[in-house]
């Protein structure tokens, strides 16, 4: 569920930024953009080098992160397939958002191999400081989880909203209207 609002929601932040570079209203949202994907892209492999390093020794999470790296480099080239006027998936999947699900799914990998409870597989079995960062990590994500599930409350209620946003609205228009008669 969380991975759904997470990609809904990058999908909407992205749609917004591109609909501000194609009218003309923010000259910098590109830029924007393509440095969020350039750190992120350096960010996620360089995470992925460390997975690598941490679970070399274990089949399984050696397994885990180039099942990881293979999707991710697909994704990415679904991403760049934009640019060359090809759609595979969705009309607004870009690097952009290739760039910010990969972060949550290389998240995902280290937190199951973290958790992964053989010692000779984990070198994090005992580690506080992991799990402590694990947790902050996952605090940051159920925010944006969060956040994403109560901006989709908020638009869909304003979509569905009548024209007045209150009872009490409501009452002095229909004051207003009875004495306008």
């Amino acid at each position: 569920m969380q991975g759904y609002f997470l990609l809904n929601n990058s999908y909407i932040l992205s749609d917004h930024l591109t609909d501000k570079i194609k009218s003309n209203q923010g000259k910098y949202y590109g830029v924007m953009m393509f440095v969020v994907s350039a750190v992120s892209f350096c960010g996620i492999f360089t995470f992925l080098g460390f997975q690598y390093y941490w679970y070399q020794g274990c089949g399984l999470g050696l397994a885990v992160c180039i099942i990881n790296t293979v999707f991710i480099l697909f994704f990415y080239g679904v991403g760049l397939s934009k640019l060359c006027d090809v759609t595979i998936f969705r009309e607004n999947a870009n690097v952009f958002t290739v760039s910010l699900v990969s972060i949550y799914l290389v998240y995902l990998s280290w937190a199951g191999m973290a958790s992964y409870p053989d010692a000779e597989c984990n070198p994090f079995t005992t580690s506080t400081a992991n799990t402590a960062a694990q947790i902050a990590v996952s605090l940051v994500f159920t925010f944006c989880t969060i956040m994403s599930i109560a901006f989709a409350s908020q638009t869909n209620a304003e979509a569905n909203a009548p024209a007045t946003t209150s009872a009490g609205a409501g009452v002095i228009a229909e004051k207003v209207d009875e004495e306008a008669k």
